[in-house]
């Protein structure tokens, strides 16, 4: 599993620093290529990167792209494996645990 993470962040690296293109999300919405600087990623679940495009907000990719949060992340961590810890600033600490976000601080 771990080389699969390894192989998946280093192609996903390459086409998102190495050759942007448009990043559909569930919406059919695309993000202009000269937007996807990255500001973070990060590995967390069996097969997830949540990517943070900054004022564009995180997506997530683990076969498709979806944008899980239109806010600007300040740090986000894999917590306890299969969930995503996003520290949104003055909007709180939140957890994604694949399907719903939920406040913790």
């Amino acid at each position: 599993m771990k080389a699969t993470m390894v192989i998946t962040v280093t192609v996903v690296f390459f086409f998102l620093i190495i050759m942007p293109l448009p990043v559909p999300n569930a919406y059919s919405q695309s993000l202009p290529a000269e937007i996807l600087k990255v500001d973070h990623l990060q590995a967390w679940g069996a097969e997830n990167i949540a990517v943070d495009f900054g004022a564009k907000g995180v997506w997530n990719y683990n076969g498709a792209w979806i944008q899980l949060s239109r806010l600007n992340p300040l740090k986000m961590e894999s917590w306890g494996g299969n969930k995503l810890a996003v520290d949104f600033g003055s909007y709180g600490l939140w957890i994604y645990d694949g399907h719903a976000w939920e406040k913790i601080a």
